[in-house]
């Protein structure tokens, strides 16, 4: 389980955020009378990643193509072949041509972002196509301008063709509109609807909007809440990047999020029974049970004013706020992996006919599904309200604990 020595730092996300506010209102002004604007069926999200990137990419609506952070479709235009991109079941990332002879990936250290070889690669022919599957683990975090030179017979190219960034690497792989259950925003989530721009979040739940300066224009913001809910405040300053890369990152924190910068310190995991029983006078018992869920109690610390990022006011206001009891949470164990964590004896069960798959781009079976995404709901149970205590008196770290449900229906 996650713990300060190897664990990786994790995230609590708000579950269900409600957006509705913003439905058909403009966003952002891209100039010339010409806005961003939220879908009027805009409702609620699962949470804000789901409302800023669909947890995945798609080809831009323009046919352009700018805004792809997808390997499959850069890499097809790269090679002239039909290109499928995904993470395997040994949580390896997977490139398969079809209609290609050998396809060669040539020398660089982008190629480990991915977990190919730095040195290159050569495809590998299975079931009449072309295969390149990465050696390695593929990196953790937001990625930035990692292409892979691609070469089939005399024709090179790079995928993706475009300086970008991603929120992660599931994101290059992950495409909108797959009909599986993460799913849910294909066509209304933020990337989605401004074409030729990309979103995600730092490691300090920071979000930014990446750009090419030969497709898009500078970020300004039509709507001044939406803009404070993301923690933006209109004096952010443009990074510029090799490739004319353009980056925008909020000067504070997301709402609806936190980061903590240290791992989870705890995740106990127990089962919890709902009912009631009673005992006759002949010594018979009855039993009366509506719900045993899995509960998990987390436990960690959130960032004081003496500490690096500073989240007490973060927390208590435009965190804690959102999970009430009864409320969804949604932990990410693994920020920025967004993937759904499953257990290991989930991973052998049958469904559909098939054997469940224990990695790809919906999934993590990583340490028992401790490095995954769970989607819980707070214990009525829980307290309802929150005391900021320090254990020194340095305010350094404050800690939190939540007790938590697995959501119904959910692994």
């Amino acid at each position: 389980m996650p713990n300060p020595i190897c664990g990786p730092r994790g995230a609590i996300a708000a579950a269900d955020i409600d957006v509705s506010e913003w439905a058909g209102e403009n966003l952002i002004d891209l100039g010339g009378g010409s806005f961003i604007t939220a879908p009027s069926t805009w409702d609620t999200f699962e949470d804000v990643l789901a409302l800023l990137t669909g947890r995945g990419c798609g080809v831009a609506l323009s046919g352009s193509g700018v805004a792809l952070i997808d390997l499959a479709a850069d890499a097809a235009t790269a090679t002239g072949a039909t290109v499928t991109a995904t993470i395997n079941a040994n949580d390896r990332f997977e490139l398969t041509f079809t209609g290609a002879t050998s396809v060669k990936l040539a020398a660089s250290s982008d190629n480990e972002v991915f977990g190919f070889d730095a040195a290159g690669q050569t495809s590998v022919a299975s079931g009449g196509n072309q295969v390149l599957t990465a050696v390695a683990d593929w990196d953790r975090g937001n990625i930035e301008n990692a292409q892979l030179g691609l070469t089939r017979g005399s024709f090179s190219g790079f995928a993706p063709a475009v300086a970008y960034r991603a929120h992660s690497a599931v994101h290059t792989v992950r495409r909108w509109g797959i009909g599986d259950l993460d799913d849910s925003a294909p066509t209304t989530n933020l990337m989605a609807i401004d074409l030729n721009a990309t979103w995600g979040i730092t490691a300090d739940g920071r979000v930014w909007r990446a750009y090419n300066s030969a497709s898009s224009t500078a970020l300004a913001w039509a709507s001044t809440t939406f803009r404070d809910a993301l923690g933006f405040d209109g004096t952010e300053l443009t990074q510029v990047f090799p490739g004319g890369l353009r980056v925008v990152t909020a000067n504070k924190p997301c709402q609806w999020l936190l980061t903590p910068s240290r791992p989870l310190e705890n995740v106990y995991r127990g089962r919890q029974r709902y009912g009631t029983s009673t005992q006759a006078t002949d010594r018979s018992a009855y039993l009366v049970e509506w719900m045993s869920p899995d509960e998990f109690t987390v436990s960690g610390f959130v960032d004081g004013p003496a500490d690096r990022i500073d989240r007490q006011d973060h927390w208590l206001r435009r965190v804690w706020p959102y999970i009430s009891p009864g409320a969804r949470v949604n932990i990410y164990q693994d920020w920025s992996d967004g993937r759904r964590g499953r257990r290991e004896y989930d991973t052998a069960s049958i469904a559909s006919g098939g054997k469940v798959l224990p990695y790809g781009v919906l999934y993590t079976s990583q340490r028992d599904g401790e490095y995954g995404r769970w989607l819980c709901r707070r214990s009525v149970d829980d307290p309802a309200g929150f005391t900021a205590e320090w254990p020194s008196r340095m305010r350094r770290r404050m800690p939190f604990t939540l007790k938590l449900h697995n959501y119904e229906g959910e692994q």
